[in-house]
């Protein structure tokens, strides 16, 4: 049996976030193949290994350097003392390197699957080496580029220097692996010149069949994890331009979801908003609004919670960027602008049709989006792997 290990800077359980939801599937789609392994980083408290994971390795860690001043400040002067990427030293981890090392010594894996932040963990390999490829959730050093226009001015030297380090290190890891996983057609189209072809791996749509019935307790509603940098960006967005001329027109909103920062809490509940916080129970969430709106305006790969509203059959309002590497929308509006945004979506609360259109919706995305298609695109990797690179993969 071939057997696989999923390396990874933040380990896919529970699954909280839309980085982990996308390293699950991958996880799903290699354990098709054979047994898979995972090692990574968690913060949160221990879990149990997800569905199809034969072993893991876990180091427990602290991840959340953003809103932790020292912490942060440690982090950035290893980046100035290393050379290297603030993104990438803040998870360089000997003791997990070390173990690292062992547990390939011992499992002996036929393929490496690692995040760009986690291919530096990689001990020296001599001898029969496994196959290595880069699962790539995003174009890193894309996102620090994005946000320069936007950063304050004392931080975009930092800021520059970091995306100028990340592209290095991107292409050069490109280039060096046997194979590269692209999460959407736009990604695989940066990441192509610098690799032999990038393979896209779909967003699998989860396998629901819908809402299920429930009182709808909010017009509108928002959810993520509100931490990440372009999440942060479009929730404030959203907070400053849209939630008061929403108030205006009568609609209530319900934002769930962790890492809101005070600041924009503060605008959210001025503005009548109501925070959930984390929710356990999703589809209870998506049950209770009317319509989803997905205001976001910076950013790269696929918004994961786009794809799980969709999937639930929830009506989504949002910008061109919330739908990006999402296919089967057809002609589905994207707003421009806050106005537009405003307008789109107090039409969808309205509309009598606008769960059957959403439930229609979701039924076309399927077809592009169905798990079999995760599933395929990695098995058909793995064979390239064999047969243009000869790696000895078990039988």
């Amino acid at each position: 049996m071939r057997t696989f290990l999923y390396l990874t800077h933040e380990i896919p359980w529970p699954l909280d976030a839309g980085h982990k939801v996308r390293s699950q599937q991958i996880v799903d789609a290699f354990s098709q193949l054979g047994q898979v392994y995972v090692a990574g980083f968690a913060e949160l408290p221990k879990g149990a290994p997800s569905e199809g994971v034969t072993g893991a390795l876990v180091k427990r860690r602290d991840l959340r350097l953003r809103r932790r001043p020292v912490r942060l400040a440690l982090a950035l002067m290893a980046s100035f003392v290393r050379g290297e990427p603030y993104s990438l030293s803040k998870f360089v981890d000997r003791a997990f390197e070390r173990d690292l090392e062992a547990l390939i010594e011992a499992v002996q894996p036929d393929c490496i699957v690692s995040t760009l932040f986690m291919l530096q963990a990689l001990p020296p390999m001599s001898g029969r080496r496994p196959a290595i490829i880069l699962d790539s959730h995003n174009i890193e050093h894309r996102l620090w580029e994005d946000f320069l226009g936007a950063a304050p001015a004392f931080l975009r030297p930092f800021m520059r220097r970091e995306a100028a380090l990340l592209s290095a290190r991107e292409h050069a890891a490109w280039a060096a692996v046997d194979g590269v996983i692209a999460i959407c057609e736009d990604d695989a189209a940066v990441i192509a010149p610098h690799a032999a072809t990038p393979v896209v791996v779909p967003v699998a749509l989860p396998d629901i069949q819908g809402r299920a019935p429930a009182s709808r307790a909010f017009d509108v509603g928002l959810i993520g994890v509100w931490s990440w940098a372009p999440n942060e960006d479009g929730l404030a967005w959203f907070a400053k331009e849209i939630l008061p001329r929403l108030r205006e027109r009568g609609l209530s909103v319900g934002v769930a979801g962790k890492g809101v920062s005070a600041a924009t809490a503060r605008r959210l509940r001025r503005g009548g908003a109501t925070l959930l916080g984390y929710v356990e129970n999703v589809a209870d969430f998506y049950g209770s609004v009317k319509v989803i709106a997905a205001p976001y305006r910076r950013g790269g790969g696929v918004r994961m919670k786009v794809v799980e509203a969709i999937g639930y059959g929830a009506p989504v309002v949002g910008t061109a960027l919330a739908f990006r590497g999402v296919d089967g929308l057809g002609d589905m509006p994207r707003a421009t602008s806050a106005a537009e945004m405003v307008e789109q979506l107090e039409a969808l609360v309205r509309s009598p049709n606008a769960d059957a259109d959403a439930q229609a919706r979701r039924v076309q995305v399927s077809r592009r989006h169905g798990g079999e298609r995760a599933e395929l695109a990695v098995a058909g990797l793995v064979d390239q792997l064999v047969a243009y690179n000869q790696f000895e993969f078990q039988p």
